[in-house]
């Protein structure tokens, strides 16, 4: 929707128990994808689980101008660990949801312990510096 004004965008600091980068902010809903649901089944459960995002506001059809389904252009990585082992490449889907001005994530599994709603100046400083 071109007549949408971003105001900011969430992101979530991974748990501190987390065995994978605990205490980093990354994205406010993320998950592996198992092998027994789709990727819109996933990402409405990843949501609900991570943020508390209602499964209604997660509609897919034509109707719903909050969510897009940036499936069909994955970004592809290929990363290993320091020592050159264990490469593997990995492929992130993307969707975007705009969420009523007043909302807030609320962590639902333990994977996040905190949200914080950066302005795009905030983001805009934090990754440059």
């Amino acid at each position: 929707n071109n007549n949408v004004v971003i105001q900011g965008v969430w992101l979530a600091k991974r748990s501190a128990t987390k065995s994978h980068h605990p205490n980093y902010w990354d994205t406010t809903v993320a998950g592996g994808q198992p092998h027994n649901l789709s990727l819109y089944d996933n990402i409405v459960k990843e949501a609900h689980e991570e943020a508390g995002v209602p499964a209604e506001w997660m509609r897919n059809d034509a109707s719903n101008k909050a969510f897009s389904d940036h499936t069909h252009d994955p970004l592809t990585m290929m990363t290993a660990k320091k020592d050159g082992s264990c490469m593997k490449r990995s492929f992130y889907y993307s969707f975007d949801l705009q969420v009523p001005e007043d909302w807030q994530p609320t962590p639902v599994d333990g994977e996040v312990q905190e949200f914080k709603l950066y302005s795009i100046e905030e983001l805009d400083h934090e990754l440059r510096f």
